[in-house]
């Protein structure tokens, strides 16, 4: 994703905020009012993010211009 940023010509502040934005991402769930412990996600896009659909569509921009 990050490469595929810079390839447009995205600014290097844009780039970096989305890199964060993307790592060292967890999750715990809450049940009946017990928490589960913390545990780290595998994926980079979060589902349910208002930004993850259009990192989505820039990501896939070139496939589509082909």
């Amino acid at each position: 994703m990050l490469p595929r940023l810079r390839e447009q010509g995205w600014p290097a502040f844009s780039v970096n905020w989305t890199g964060s934005f993307m790592t060292k991402r967890a999750c715990s769930v809450r049940l009946g009012g017990h928490t589960t412990q913390s545990a780290p996600l595998q994926c980079e896009l979060p589902q349910g993010s208002p930004i993850s659909p259009i990192l989505f569509l820039l990501y896939v921009q070139p496939i589509v211009e082909r």
